[in-house]
């Protein structure tokens, strides 16, 4: 379709100089200019065609088709800027999906880790002794002596403050 386009364009190129279309009956009139002598088109066919030639011939003049071009040039023009967004965004859709892939892998990490300490809260039989004194028995869930039970949730804030001692210098 390029070539038609293209075509199109030489051929109005040599048309420039030339005068307003204007429809009569069946004649198609174009002004004279400085450039273009006056011109007139008569359609030979029957009475029924004709007029319909001359109109369509009339509506077809240089300026339409030039602002019709002009149109065209512009929707291919915002075509081709929403070609290059559209690539952008397709290319920005792929890198969330892995960097949400990445995401989901640490979240199953994190999944697991929760699993292991849910385990180890649940299944070891061992003391664990904390820096301000007190006793933890994993296997009982008592702490300090045999008559406090710990609940998982107080065996995971015991375990978190006595990291926190040690992170800060203050531990074993």
């Amino acid at each position: 379709m390029s070539e038609k386009y293209e075509a199109l364009r030489k051929a109005l190129d040599a048309m420039a100089p030339c005068g307003s279309f204007h429809k009569s009956k069946s004649a198609v009139q174009i002004d004279e200019t400085e450039d273009w002598p006056n011109i007139r088109v008569d359609v030979l066919a029957n009475k029924l065609v004709a007029p319909v030639v001359a109109r369509y011939i009339t509506e077809a003049e240089p300026g339409t088709i030039r602002a019709l071009l002009a149109d065209h040039d512009r929707l291919q023009a915002q075509v081709e800027q929403l070609r290059t967004e559209a690539k952008v965004a397709s290319d920005r859709i792929q890198e969330l999906g892995r960097f949400t892939k990445a995401q989901r892998g640490e979240i199953e990490g994190l999944r697991a880790d929760a699993e292991r300490l849910d385990w180890l809260t649940e299944q070891l039989v061992d003391t664990i002794y904390l820096d301000d004194g007190h006793i933890i028995d994993v296997g009982t869930g008592r702490i300090g002596s045999r008559d406090v039970c710990v609940s998982p949730h107080d065996l995971r804030a015991a375990i978190d403050s006595a990291r926190a001692g040690r992170e800060d210098g203050n531990g074993r």
